[in-house]
């Protein structure tokens, strides 16, 4: 490769061992070419979550749905399809792989990116996009999914999330980056 990026300062050290150096891109945000999600004006799906299910995201799925949370959980569905999901979800869902692992994922990226509300577990690497979805602990994790889809001002809510994570444009990260490449 002519060039490696990671977005886990840890893994730069790991790559280093395997004799390749790895720059460091620190944040993900805005990129116009991901906005894909035409959302629907009637959302038929409460709570949407896509993605592998672990027990950890199961417990806390369960959780959710005996508070009263419709939820609707999906699995390597073609992007197709998994968008219109997306686009009928009112709230989707980002719970953590496991207790004590959750990890910022590219799948929060690609939804905020795409106008969509995420309720997401408190990650510990978070603290530059929290403005931009609604997060808690795991222990209030699903109550706080509740009092998120049941707000009067949810799409306005929307609104606000997308244009504060528009404002987190990564294009200029990647100018140094591609600098390395001429």
């Amino acid at each position: 490769a002519r060039a490696v990026w990671d977005g886990v300062a840890s893994n730069l050290a790991f790559l280093g061992q395997l004799g390749i150096h790895a720059d460091l891109l620190p944040h993900f945000g805005y990129l116009p070419q991901l906005e894909e999600v035409i959302h629907k004006k009637r959302k038929d799906i409460d709570f949407l979550y896509y993605g592998s299910m672990t027990a950890h995201r199961q417990r806390l799925i369960d959780e959710l749905k005996s508070l009263g949370g419709k939820v609707v959980c999906i699995f390597d569905e073609a992007a197709l399809f998994r968008n219109d999901y997306i686009a009928r979800a009112r709230v989707n869902l980002a719970p953590g792989q496991g207790q004590g692992t959750p990890r910022l994922t590219s799948r929060i990226l690609y939804l905020l990116n795409n106008r969509a509300v995420v309720a997401v577990e408190r990650c510990h690497d978070q603290d530059w996009v929290e403005h931009c979805f609604a997060t808690a602990d795991t222990e209030g994790w699903a109550s706080m999914c509740m009092e998120t889809l049941n707000r009067p001002d949810i799409d306005e809510l929307a609104d606000r999330y997308f244009e504060e994570y528009k404002k987190l444009d990564m294009t200029h990260l990647f100018h140094p980056l591609l600098e390395k490449l001429r």
